[in-house]
């Protein structure tokens, strides 16, 4: 299947060199497992899922509270994860730096800094402890550990008097995450993570200055919506190169569900906290239960908008390193005015157009039909320089065609795919 998404290179470097399959019944879990940390994190998230099931909080919203919470998505509804990612906020269920940035805003106001001898010390000893066995729990994705590490060298030098520039902290977190595991270099999530933090660095600033408002409420608003803004514009590349879609209401999703993910970590938070009084925790839980329900609708409403996803948009390495360059030398010339600087943008720009005229004039001249290879499936498309139509038959699914397909479709000059399904 020419463009498809190679399974066995994703697992060799998740580091999965081989693959067995055992008959039903012929396995047999014996007593007396050894203790491993896979082990004890597997347990610790069965008791906080019994632990919010007890105090309150309905199973209907357990998959999505877990998504939340910790990113374990196992329990969640199809329809729903799908709405999450056509709606543009799939990185509210995959737990990312913004969410340890929540936990750790929260373990702040949970441990203030008393001037109590010894204190200081205890306080900072609980929000690291804290903060790594939360990215444990959520499995310690690239995303996860960038951010952990960035808010412990933070704590630290907020607790010892220092302070690191942002830069820096880029720089250091992405050395560890690398050195810890060297294939990382090839996650879609790592290099999301810190090109979103880089746009938040470096465009937010400027964006959110465009506009003074007297009122709260409208600067709150509109620093939002700057912060997401920026951080699309920094994953822009990437989430191009490694989705080919973009989602048209990004902007206006994330300004309804990005504050709603606050009050759920937190309210998940004081349930756990006070696991061991009952009356609190099922009040914090009834709470809980609503801001989930409100959020479970909303997306679901977000994701059945018209027009909310282009898909199959072309975009190649070349293009990710041409965008990156571009995006870097329009910092630039917002930070030093200098108009010279748009010389370099210009060249890159007639690179990028020469590479797409190039491509329009092959498939100009180009017709082709391309059987996919889908066992008890139809798939087939046609590919005519004005109009590419695919064809699938009833039991083949939108996430059959993002698998097999959407590579083939997303290569750049093809035209745009028109689907029909066979009856």
């Amino acid at each position: 299947n020419p463009g498809m998404f190679d399974y066995s290179q994703y697992l060799l470097r998740s580091g999965f060199s081989f693959m067995g399959y055992v008959v039903p019944r012929s396995v047999e879990i014996l007593p007396g497992q050894r203790w491993t940390l896979a082990v004890m994190v597997a347990e610790m998230k069965n008791a906080m899922e019994r632990s919010f099931l007890k105090s309150g909080v309905a199973a209907e919203y357990i998959g999505l509270l877990q998504s939340f919470f910790v990113g374990d998505k196992s329990e969640l509804d199809q329809d729903v994860k799908q709405a999450f990612m056509d709606s543009g906020t799939m990185h509210l269920l995959a737990v990312s730096g913004m969410h340890v940035a929540i936990i750790y805003v929260l373990l702040i106001h949970i441990f203030p800094p008393f001037k109590v001898k010894g204190w200081r010390f205890i306080r900072f000893a609980a929000i690291i402890i804290l903060l790594w066995l939360y990215g444990l729990l959520t499995g310690m994705s690239p995303s996860v550990l960038r951010a952990i590490i960035m808010m412990t060298v933070i704590e630290t030098g907020r607790t010892f008097g220092q302070q690191a520039s942002i830069l820096n902290l880029m720089v250091v977190a992405m050395f560890v995450t690398l050195l810890i595991n060297p294939l990382w270099a090839y996650s879609a999530g790592m290099w999301l993570s810190f090109s979103a933090v880089a746009g938040i660095v470096f465009v937010y600033p400027r964006l959110n200055s465009l506009f003074s408002f007297r009122f709260p409420a409208f600067r709150w608003i509109w620093s939002l919506m700057a912060v997401s803004i920026a951080s699309q514009i920094g994953t822009l590349p990437f989430s191009l190169y490694y989705f080919h879609a973009f989602p048209v209401y990004f902007l206006l999703n994330n300004l309804v569900l990005v504050p709603l993910v606050t009050p759920v970590l937190m309210f998940a938070l004081l349930i756990l906290f006070t696991s061991w009084f009952p009356l609190l925790a099922t009040i914090f839980s009834g709470s809980l239960n609503d801001l989930l329900w409100l959020n479970g609708r909303y997306v679901l409403y977000a994701g059945q908008l018209p027009h909310s996803v282009w898909k199959y948009i072309p975009f190649d390495g070349f293009d990710l390193l041409m965008s990156s360059a571009l995006l870097i030398i329009l910092y630039l010339f917002l930070s030093r005015r200098d108009y010279r600087i748009w010389i370099y943008g210009l060249m890159i720009a007639v690179l990028m157009l020469s590479k797409l005229l190039f491509y329009n004039q092959w498939y100009c001249t180009k017709t082709e039909l391309t059987v996919f290879n889908t066992p008890f499936k139809l798939m087939m498309a046609v590919a005519t320089p004005g109009q590419t139509l695919l064809l699938v038959s009833e039991n083949v699914t939108d996430s059959d065609i993002g698998y097999v397909a959407s590579g083939y479709l997303s290569t750049p000059g093809m035209a745009s795919a028109r689907i029909i399904t066979a009856h």
